[in-house]
């Protein structure tokens, strides 16, 4: 009988914790401390892994990887994605990537000239596993397919727009609860 993806990633997080022992920074064990990202160093992961794909696709499989590890208990961006009128959307990776248009990303991005492209930390394995299991169970889908998959009946986005019956100031955010609650019985990974 084969292990699933998803008890996989547990156990190599925990694995991992096991390993490092206690964290430099805070004294605690690492596998209790948490590496966030922003949502421009996972999609810059993406694009190191191989993937091409547009603005549009990069922003929603950021998405698809941060409910994923919000599921596991191990949130990994410092955002969260917003509500807007057309669906939910990373809104810095957006403002970043946007002047780029439907045309596909094949080099890390920086957020501003004088920045450098941020990536995961590759002593992550935990977050680059997660990426790169993300990245192949979506392949196969077109942009427009994950989009679709995002917007559908039953998303965060979609449940938390309906709850203000689809008057949301804003600026607001999917809240954190939704998206576990979807991907605990989503879980793509």
């Amino acid at each position: 009988m084969t292990s699933s993806p998803i008890i996989g990633l547990l156990r190599l997080g925990s694995a991992i914790g096991r390993r490092r022992g206690a964290s430099r920074r805070t004294g605690t064990s690492e596998s209790r401390t948490r590496s966030t990202y922003s949502a421009l160093a996972i999609s810059n992961e993406m694009t190191a892994m191989g993937m091409r794909r547009s603005a549009m696709g990069h922003n929603k499989l950021v998405q698809i990887v941060q409910g994923n590890a919000i599921a596991l208990g191990r949130p990994i961006l410092v955002e969260m994605p917003r509500i807007w009128r057309y669906g939910p959307v990373l809104e810095t990776l957006y403002h970043i990537q946007n002047h780029l248009g439907h045309a596909v990303i094949d080099s890390p991005l920086r957020a501003g000239p004088f920045d450098d492209a941020p990536r995961v930390d590759p002593e992550d394995a935990w977050t680059i596993a997660l990426i790169r299991r993300v990245v192949d169970a979506h392949e196969r889908f077109s942009n427009e397919q994950l989009s679709s998959m995002l917007h559908a009946e039953g998303t965060p986005w979609k449940d938390e727009a309906a709850h203000h019956g689809f008057v949301v100031s804003a600026g607001a955010r999917v809240p954190e609860w939704r998206i576990a609650r979807h991907y605990r019985t989503h879980l793509t990974a």
